[in-house]
């Protein structure tokens, strides 16, 4: 079994983590500045081919993903999976917004989360602070409608959730394909 959750981060990535673990799930979330780093040479032409190459390895030994680079290469993921299950956990568009600025405000951007920004944003900023919440809210709902829309037209069990859902944890369990024993709890902001 695989599990991607493709929802962009700060969209509760990190709780479904710890959701999915709690659950007896093998489940990773991003895996860190180390690879991060490996991921630059994909950035230069956001080539989601080179990602892949570089990302592949992390997804062969779990059963559940979330967090970038989830959202970058779930047409590929697809691919190798055919019988994977997709989740798109939704929030506010105005909290993601404020949360996003929160996390990555008054740094520079990462290199998959220049790889996302640039490409549901556009533009080449390598701030978060440059972004308006303009182009951060019509690229977070472009990206959620356009990989659902992919993913459906491709056949693929894809599934959105509301991230203020009173019952997230039971209708992800559910789609999963597990018993919900333990409560979805946010972990952040």
């Amino acid at each position: 079994m695989k599990v991607f959750n493709i929802s962009p981060h700060r969209s509760g990535t990190r709780s479904f983590h710890a959701f999915c673990t709690a659950h007896g799930l093998k489940s990773a979330h991003w895996p860190e500045a180390a690879f991060d780093q490996a991921c630059e040479r994909a950035l230069g032409n956001l080539d989601e081919k080179a990602l892949w190459a570089v990302s592949s390895a992390h997804f062969e030994a779990g059963a559940v993903y979330s967090d970038l680079p989830c959202p970058l290469i779930y047409r590929r993921a697809l691919a190798a999976w055919p019988e994977a299950r997709f989740v798109l956990v939704r929030r506010d568009p105005a909290a993601w917004i404020a949360s996003v600025r929160r996390h990555a405000g008054g740094r520079n951007l990462s290199y998959l989360e220049k790889f996302f920004y640039w490409s549901v944003c556009g533009g080449r900023l390598a701030r978060i602070d440059a972004y308006s919440d303009e182009s951060l809210a019509r690229g977070y709902a472009a990206f959620m409608r356009d990989a659902e829309a992919y993913l459906r037209r491709q056949g693929a069990r894809v599934r959105g959730f509301e991230l203020g859902s009173a019952n997230l944890g039971r209708e992800l369990a559910a789609f999963i394909g597990f018993t919900e024993r333990y409560p979805f709890v946010r972990i952040s902001d």
